[in-house]
Order: structure tokens, then sequence, then C-alpha cells
């Protein structure tokens, strides 16, 4: 990875909050909108126009301040190595998903494994308006590899997963 390129949605990193600007707006003017966009929050997402302007920027920054360049490239390949030993079993079982290989999350195909086992491990859905086409694992540092381990174990007894043996 160039160590310029830095990860797009950096709120999803170690430390790095997610931020809302918040706008006082009394007379209720400006565009206020649902978002349906964002199905992967439950629920609609109520905002203003441009909420989320300059989070990934302050999560950038923050992250740099902390780790440096060269100890964030180091934290981070730490978790491609775990998100590289993850895909290696989903591989082993023969269940479909898809990375970037420079970043820490991984996007499997749902009806491999129940909605309730999902949820349980707090993996992220693709919608939460409409079914869910796709199950997302966000490697982070306190994702150990026995969490992998016990999701993985779980998906092997899970009925769906059977199913497709």
């Amino acid at each position: 990875m160039d160590e310029l390129e830095f990860y797009d949605d950096a709120p999803f990193l170690e430390h790095a909050p997610f931020l809302r600007t918040m706008i006082a707006n009394p007379n209720h003017i400006g565009c206020h909108t649902l978002e349906k966009e964002a199905q992967f929050v439950p629920g609609l997402d109520s905002t203003l126009c441009g909420s989320r302007s300059g989070a990934n920027a302050v999560a950038v920054w923050q992250i740099l301040h902390r780790y440096g360049s060269e100890g964030w490239m180091a934290k981070m390949k730490g978790l491609w190595n775990t998100s590289n030993d993850l895909c290696e079993l989903l591989d082993e079982m023969n269940i479909p998903y898809t990375r970037n290989k420079h970043l820490n999350i991984v996007t499997m195909r749902s009806g491999y494994f129940s909605e309730e086992l999902a949820h349980k491990y707090e993996l992220v859905a693709d919608s939460y308006e409409k079914g869910v086409s796709w199950w997302k694992i966000v490697i982070m540092p306190h994702v150990k590899q026995r969490f992998i381990d016990d999701f993985l174990n779980e998906v092997k007894v899970d009925p769906l997963y059977l199913q497709t043996l």
C-alpha cells in the first residue's frame, strides 16, 4: 500500500470517531433529509445535508497524530494479516466473499449463516431496510483470532451453511 493512500472511511479504523456536524437551525430552514442511501444504519438516518463533511479528514489526522505514519502502517499490516487469515478460512469453507487487499474489511454473501448468528457477532449488513445481500466483518485491533474462530465454528454447524455442502 502506498503510504499516501488512506482508507476512505477512516471512522472504521481504531480510535477514529464518527463525527456529525450539528447546525443550529431554529427556523427549520435548510435541506433536512432521510437518507435511504445509508441502509447499513438501522432505520432511516435523519440528517442535514453535508453532515459528515470533514469527518474523515479529522479521523485520519487523529490516527496519524497518535501513531505517526510508520506506526499506523505497522498496525494496518497486522489487520491485513488477520483479514488474510480470515479469507483463507472462508476459502476452505467455500463461502463467497470480496475484499480489497489493502483494507481490513471482508464482505461475505448472505445465505451461508443465519441473521441471528450475524447479529450475535455484530456483523454489519448492507441493508436494514430490505433483505440482506451481504454481511461485512471489519477487522479491528480488538477483534481477536479466537473471536473469528468462534464465529466460523458456529457457521460450520449453522443449518444454512450445512445446506450448502
